[in-house]
C-alpha cells in the first residue's frame, strides 16, 4: 500500500544519504589540516583543524536530519518543529557561552554540533514514533557497511601519518574513494538496492544529457 511504499522510500533516502556523506566526511578530515594550511597559513592550519572536525562532526549529523526533518514539513508538524527549536534556544546559548569561554574556539564549534546533534535525534525521533518511520540509516548489510567504513577511516587515518600534502591526500582520496565505492557496490548494496541507485543514475543521466 501507499504507507509501506513510504516507509521504503523514506528509508532508502535515509540509507543513500548516510552511505554518501559518510565517507565524504572522511575524505574532508583526511583533507583538512593540509587544506587550511594552504588557504590561510600554517599557524591557521594548525589551530582551525581541530575546530574543523568538530564542526564536520555536526554537518554530518545536520546532513542525515534532513530527512526526518523534510518528512515533518511535509506532513505539517511544523509546530513541533519550533518547540524543538525554541526549546533549545537557552540550553544552547548557556553552552556556547560556557564552552567557548573554558575552549575557545573549539567550545563554541562543539556547542554548535551539540545543537545539530539534538536536532537530529529529536528529528528522528518525532518522524519514528508520529509517523512509524524507519530510524536506522544503514544499508541491509549494516555490519558489512560499519566494518568498510572502520576500514575507510583506518586507511586514511595511516595515510595521513606518512604524508602531508594537499595534493598527494587529494590524489590518495580519489583513489581510496573509487575503491571504497567499488567495494561498497559490490560487497554492501543488496540487488534491490543497486537496481534502484542504477534506475534512479539512468532517470537522471538522459536529463542531463538532453540538456
Amino acid at each position: 500500500n501507499r504507507l509501506d511504499e513510504h516507509r521504503r522510500l523514506y528509508h532508502q533516502v535515509l540509507r543513500g544519504v548516510f552511505l554518501l556523506t559518510t565517507p565524504i566526511a572522511l575524505v574532508l578530515a583526511f583533507v583538512a589540516r593540509p587544506f587550511l594550511t594552504v588557504w590561510a597559513g600554517p599557524k591557521y592550519g594548525v589551530h582551525s583543524t581541530g575546530a574543523f572536525y568538530v564542526i564536520l562532526v555536526g554537518l554530518w549529523f545536520n546532513t542525515l536530519a534532513y530527512v526526518p526533518f523534510g518528512q515533518m514539513l511535509a506532513s505539517g508538524s511544523t509546530s513541533t518543529l519550533a518547540r524543538i527549536h525554541v526549546s533549545e534556544l537557552i540550553p544552547y546559548l548557556v553552552g556556547a557561552a560556557v564552552l567557548t569561554s573554558a575552549f575557545g574556539v573549539v567550545g563554541a564549534a562543539a556547542a554548535w554540533t551539540i545543537r545539530l546533534i539534538v536536532d537530529a535525534v529529536a528529528f528522528t525521533v518525532v518522524a519514528a514514533r508520529r509517523h512509524k518511520l524507519p530510524w536506522v540509516p544503514t544499508p541491509h548489510r549494516s555490519t558489512a557497511c560499519l566494518i568498510g567504513f572502520v576500514c575507510l577511516a583506518g586507511v586514511l587515518l595511516g595515510l595521513s601519518g606518512i604524508t602531508s600534502s594537499l595534493a598527494a591526500r587529494a590524489g590518495w582520496s580519489v583513489i581510496i574513494g573509487g575503491l571504497f565505492g567499488l567495494a561498497t557496490w559490490k560487497l554492501i548494496l543488496t540487488t534491490p538496492e543497486r537496481d534502484s541507485l542504477a534506475r534512479l543514475l539512468g532517470s537522471i543521466l538522459p536529463n542531463r544529457a538532453r540538456h
